[in-house]
């Protein structure tokens, strides 16, 4: 398995990772955002693999830069794009752009008759949903031919909002800077991070996602994910821990990581998600 970071900013904290998850600014989510120039330098210096993320819905007024930029990448030595809305998929068939698509809808990519299905339409690959069991992810992992990813370390979106929901509490409470980019949402003691950027409001998991017990489970995989939003401190250790995990030093890795991060979790690895209507 190659481990692929989201950045949290510099690249150069990054750099015994296998590749990187860059988002194109005004066209990702859940992602650190990088202008279309700073991503062409970017390529021009790394020596990793580099996928792109344009992983939020589409507007219309938005395809004629999309295609342009996608055309852009179609020209470019990268690993492929991270994506959501199927405009990239009919785009990247109009224009024979041959783009290694990854299908990315969070969420949705929890069977694997739907993402066999968006496979057979052009995808190459798909990132797993964080919403389902172990099992579950084993089993798609074992009945798709696709590039699979799965994430194993960060915290997770939980929810995904085009309303600006912090900005609107702001202006009605009359508050009249916003100081910083992460902010806290309370509910039953626990404290969820929240972001509102141009793209919307994204809601996030209160524990950080980690996988490093079932890292050796993950045998289908390809990529394991290790995304650094808003986690800023020993990110080289953590990377080399995920590349390098045996059933020798797992203990001593696990006791590395519980002692500096104390809100680690597995999150929906061991629990199933069922939604009854009342």
């Amino acid at each position: 398995m190659k481990i692929a970071v989201i950045p949290s900013g510099d690249i150069n904290k990054y750099k015994n990772a296998d590749a990187l998850i860059l988002g194109l600014k005004g066209f990702c989510i859940n992602t650190y955002a990088y202008s279309f120039e700073e991503i062409v330098d970017i390529l021009n210096i790394s020596t990793q693999e580099i996928f792109i993320a344009i992983n939020k819905n589409i507007h219309n007024n938005e395809i004629p830069l999309l295609e342009e930029y996608l055309q852009k990448f179609s020209k470019m030595k990268i690993a492929g794009i991270f994506y959501a809305d199927v405009a990239l998929i009919e785009i990247n068939k109009e224009h024979n752009l041959n783009l290694n698509l990854i299908w990315s809808q969070e969420h949705l990519t929890c069977n694997y008759h739907t993402i066999n299905y968006w496979l057979n339409e052009g995808a190459k690959g798909v990132f797993i949903s964080n919403d389902i069991t172990k099992r579950e992810i084993l089993e798609i992992a074992s009945n798709v031919n696709g590039t699979k990813f799965v994430q194993v370390f960060g915290y997770i979106p939980i929810y995904v909002s085009r309303r600006h929901a912090v900005d609107n509490y702001l202006k009605a409470f009359a508050i009249k800077d916003k100081d910083k980019y992460f902010n806290y949402i309370s509910k039953e003691e626990k404290d969820y991070p929240i972001v509102d950027d141009e793209n919307g409001t994204y809601v996030y998991s209160n524990n950080i996602l980690c996988s490093l017990n079932e890292i050796e489970e993950y045998n289908n995989i390809d990529y394991g994910i290790i995304s650094f939003f808003n986690i800023n401190h020993d990110e080289e250790k953590i990377i080399d821990i995920f590349k390098t995990v045996t059933n020798k030093n797992k203990e001593e890795y696990m006791d590395f990581i519980k002692d500096k991060y104390s809100n680690i979790d597995t999150i929906f690895l061991y629990t199933e998600t069922i939604y009854k209507v009342k």
